[in-house]
């Protein structure tokens, strides 16, 4: 199996990455994860893409793993982070293919990241994720990221 490779998303990825999120909420629905959508969060990717703040990773010239990488996510000041708010690295979105899940590329990718953040002067790499995302959380936990204080939720539009 050759090695992961992360890189800037273009436009050309789109579909791939589309397809790529599709079968993700498909899984989560069918494991009762209801936490993305058919609109969420495939209605962000172009937006993302254009913005150059995703990241997709490839192995043997296919995506298999991609996520949003900024300096400046919502929400980040209502948390006690470890490194209080020097700049940091937030993840968004982060969605392994479901035809490459369990084979460590969750791991893979995070290590990308850290090494992408600490490229460019970030203190921390950091996230939100869902309480009921058991699979992310322990993924998470494994790799060394560490719940802080603070407000842990958030209300919808549609009350949820």
């Amino acid at each position: 199996m050759s090695e992961l490779i992360m890189r800037l998303a273009v436009e050309h990825d789109l579909p791939n990455v589309k397809e790529m999120y599709k079968h993700i909420v498909e899984d989560m629905n069918a494991r009762k994860l209801v936490i993305w959508d058919d609109v969420y969060p495939g209605c962000l990717l172009a937006h993302d893409i254009s913005q150059q703040r995703l990241y997709v990773f490839e192995r043997d010239a296919e995506i298999v793993a991609a996520c949003v990488l900024s300096h400046e996510p919502s929400s980040a000041n209502e948390l006690e982070w470890c490194q209080g708010m020097r700049r940091a690295t937030y993840i968004d979105r982060l969605g392994v293919s479901v035809a490459h899940a369990r084979q460590g590329i969750g791991t893979d990718v995070l290590v990308h990241v850290e090494k992408w953040s600490r490229l460019r002067c970030s203190s921390s790499v950091r996230l939100f994720v869902a309480a009921e995302n058991g699979p992310a959380i322990d993924l998470y936990r494994k790799c060394g990221f560490k719940q802080v204080a603070g407000v842990h939720h958030e209300v919808f539009d549609d009350g949820s």
